[in-house]
């Protein structure tokens, strides 16, 4: 049994029903362990406690460690410099995230 088919949404959840979802969980103190790519910063967006302070650690470790943020660029939400600079990074709920 899947957490769609818990919630009644069906055996595959749409986009607008995964972003609900989402939303739910964090509204509730809930975060997600593990997600699909596509929702990856959607995702990370919800984690916000600090203003943001998690995002902005592993944003500031990967530049760190990795300043050309060629490996797994966006995984987990976490983009490399250049990457949010060219605007690829969606960031927390309700920006222009795509998904």
């Amino acid at each position: 049994m899947t957490s769609a088919s818990i919630h009644g949404l069906g055996a595959t959840p749409t986009l607008d029903e995964m972003r609900e979802l989402i939303a739910e969980g964090a509204n509730k103190g809930y975060g997600e362990y593990r997600t699909h790519l596509m929702y990856m910063d959607r995702v990370a967006g919800t984690y916000s406690w600090g203003d943001g302070a998690l995002g902005r650690f592993n944003e500031t470790l990967k530049d760190a460690l990795e300043p050309n943020g060629i490996l797994s660029p966006g995984r987990n939400g976490i983009w490399g410099r250049r990457w949010r600079e060219n605007g690829w990074k969606s960031g927390r709920l309700g920006d222009r995230a795509p998904i």
